[in-house]
């Protein structure tokens, strides 16, 4: 279906034209490393920037809890599962950009992503983990700073997320429709594009709009929101 998806709009404008990439995030760092290798070997196979790959950081921000409710990450350089794959983002970004000779181009896209957040809740000393899985789709916009002639060029990017959990894991009960809240998040990203040695290197923040979980009368839920900073650094294997 994805490869259907890429055809179609591939045959409705031109190569240069048509924008699609597919994102990478994870918060771990044996991880991050990896899925850029990944990424470096699928971007040299198909010619193409395909992929791109970012380093993620997730803070839980608490409001009207106790002092001593604690939200904790798993550790950002750990080898067990949880730690490996506690903070992972993936999903696709298509859409159409303009590529003329001008010192500013722009671009307007569409994007489906899937995230998993693992982390510790801490109550009076004692840890509780908790698994959320959600859905994004929404759109965005960027713009491209610098001709195309140049090596290296600024992009900037605005995008709204409409999240939808679809998995809940942990103490506060059995459906994630009944623990997780639906809602928007802002993503904003700056990064270097280009054919230079720097293209891909960028900066990302991801903020929300909601709060998490759910108020529910059967368990005293928190005011938790995901709050994500985080770089991009795309490996590419040929320096036109």
């Amino acid at each position: 279906m994805l490869a259907l998806i890429i055809a179609l709009v591939h045959n409705t404008v031109t190569a240069q034209n048509f924008f699609h990439r597919v994102d990478i995030e994870t918060g771990n760092l044996y991880t991050f490393v990896a899925s850029n290798l990944l990424t470096a070997g699928i971007n040299k196979l198909t010619d193409d920037r395909l992929l791109d790959t970012g380093f993620s950081y997730t803070w839980g921000n608490l409001a009207d809890t106790p002092q001593s409710d604690k939200y904790r990450n798993y550790n950002l350089a750990g080898i067990t599962a949880r730690d490996l794959f506690s903070d992972v983002t993936t999903g696709l970004k298509l859409g159409y950009q303009t590529f003329s000779p001008g010192a500013v181009n722009f671009g307007i896209f569409g994007s489906a992503h899937y995230r998993l957040n693992q982390f510790k809740y801490e109550i009076s000393d004692e840890q509780f983990h908790h698994r959320v899985q959600r859905v994004a789709f929404g759109g965005g916009v960027f713009f491209t700073f610098g001709s195309i002639e140049q090596s290296q060029r600024v992009i900037v990017e605005a995008a709204l997320r409409y999240n939808i959990p679809i998995g809940y894991n942990g103490c506060w009960g059995e459906k994630a429709k009944d623990i997780i809240n639906e809602g928007m998040t802002s993503h904003y990203s700056i990064r270097m594009g280009g054919f230079g040695k720097l293209q891909g290197l960028g900066i990302f923040v991801d903020i929300p709009h909601y709060n998490l979980l759910k108020h529910n009368s059967s368990f005293n839920l928190p005011k938790l929101r995901l709050y994500t900073i985080g770089i991009t650094y795309t490996i590419m294997p040929w320096n036109v």
